[in-house]
Order: C-alpha cells, then sequence, then structure tokens
C-alpha cells in the first residue's frame, strides 16, 4: 500500500499493517493500492527523507542520483509501470505516479462504442 501513513487512524494503519504482513512472502503477482497517496506528496516526502540524510551526514549532495531517488519513493524496489491504461475518459496523470511513469506508454480505450 503506497501513500502518506502518519496521518491515518491508528486502527487502519495497524490493519494496514497486519495485512501487508500476512502477505509480504506471496509471490506471482504485484498488487500496488495507492491510499491516501498523490504524487507531489510522494516526491515531497522522498525529497525530505533525503534531505535529512544529507543533513545528518550520512550522504553528500553529489550522492544524490536518479536511483537514489526512485529509492526513497513509495514504490522503491518496484518496476516502474510500462504501460497505463486510463478508463475514466481523463487523458491527465492526475497525480499519479509521477516519477514512476516518466516513460510508461499510455493507453486511452473508448468505452462509449
Amino acid at each position: 500500500i503506497i501513500g502518506r501513513r502518519d496521518n491515518l487512524d491508528p486502527k487502519l494503519l495497524k490493519k494496514i499493517e497486519q495485512i501487508e504482513e500476512k502477505t509480504k512472502d506471496n509471490r506471482g503477482l504485484d498488487l500496488m493500492v495507492a491510499f491516501n497517496y498523490g504524487g507531489r506528496d510522494e516526491l515531497t516526502r522522498a525529497t525530505q527523507k533525503i534531505a535529512e540524510r544529507v543533513k545528518n551526514g550520512e550522504i553528500a549532495i553529489e550522492d544524490i542520483t536518479e536511483d537514489l531517488i526512485s529509492n526513497s519513493l513509495d514504490t522503491a524496489g518496484k518496476q516502474d509501470p510500462d504501460l497505463v491504461v486510463r478508463t475514466s475518459g481523463e487523458l491527465r496523470l492526475s497525480n499519479f505516479l509521477l516519477w514512476e511513469l516518466s516513460y510508461a506508454e499510455f493507453y486511452f480505450p473508448d468505452l462509449d462504442s
């Protein structure tokens, strides 16, 4: 589950953590649920994590790379999507996976036909 967790109700957060623990060893299919998620917020939080590491002397500014940024996102360790199918009729990203979708192909099917 990707998204901001620090402002969730503790009972809901516990449920999310239980589900993640229960399914952590599952293989074959990656299901990613975006809950309390926004792409700009994700990039802000990743930047804050990196800045904190620089501030603490763990890394130098020169160590900031695309890989470091990718590994600081909610989707760390997952492959970037190759294809996005948008069935809503919208022709936009809508603040969704802004970093991860930079090389994805987009398909907007006409569902009215």
